[in-house]
């Protein structure tokens, strides 16, 4: 996994920009969890632009006094159609 996230990230010039929208938390005793939808954007190497979003969820839990990530799930939306992931919809 490091290393692909070292390939994709060595894959754009410059760099990088980052939005985070629609936060939304919830939070109960030792247990939290978020969601949110977020935008990365950046010129590629020899060129062209990405822009992307993507859904995220972030699962907490307070373990000793201290907030860890339990569980971490991000998606993108998809074409019903073709089954392919559809990553130039926007909000």
């Amino acid at each position: 996994a490091r290393k692909r996230l070292e390939d994709w990230f060595g894959s754009f010039e410059g760099p990088l920009g980052y939005e985070m929208a629609d936060l939304s938390i919830a939070t109960g005793g030792d247990i939290a969890y978020c969601h949110s939808l977020n935008r990365v954007s950046g010129t590629k190497v020899g060129g062209g632009e990405l822009v992307m979003w993507w859904r995220a969820t972030v699962c907490w839990r307070r373990v000793g006094g201290r907030w860890r990530v339990a569980h971490e799930h991000s998606s993108v939306p998809f074409d019903p159609q073709s089954g392919m992931a559809a990553l130039d919809l926007e909000p």
